[in-house]
């Protein structure tokens, strides 16, 4: 969920991701019927400023699902929003130690911090055993190639 939401709305750094709530996002339907999840609100920023409405619009950016596709981004969101606390305040949160089958709740009511969010694609690329660390940038949140630590 975190690379997904990184890539399709990643404006911001880690103090941005922190204050991200699942509020944060609407899921809609387009006239077409596909559905997908959009920004609830223009997020306006020092390198992105909305001069119009429609400019805003555009800057919400959008994932749309990928029927079929056991990888479909929308599909995962919406598992990930259904195993959150129903009180939470914020979007992303520790996993809860100890979750059994049948557990409806899998996340502690304890947020990620600024620090844990600022380095998850260094400990996804560690954990996942590539041989190339990669590191998010606003190469990924502009759509760009991810830069290779090594």
């Amino acid at each position: 969920v975190w690379f997904d939401t990184q890539l399709h709305f990643g404006r911001r750094g880690k103090e941005g991701l922190r204050k991200l709530t699942p509020q944060s996002f609407v899921v809609k339907r387009d006239s077409a019927g596909t559905k997908y999840v959009t920004m609830a609100f223009n997020e306006e920023t020092k390198n992105h400023k909305c001069h119009n409405d429609r400019e805003c619009q555009n800057r919400r950016g959008a994932m749309f699902e990928e029927p079929g596709n056991a990888l479909c981004p929308v599909a995962s969101f919406e598992a990930y929003l259904s195993t959150l606390p129903e009180s939470a305040k914020a979007f992303y949160h520790h996993p809860r130690k100890s979750v059994k089958p049948g557990d409806s709740v899998w996340y502690s009511m304890e947020p990620l911090g600024v620090n844990s969010l600022g380095s998850m694609m260094t400990r996804i690329s560690e954990e996942s055993g590539t041989a190339t660390h990669f590191r998010a940038s606003r190469k990924l949140r502009n759509g760009q190639r991810l830069q290779s630590q090594h």
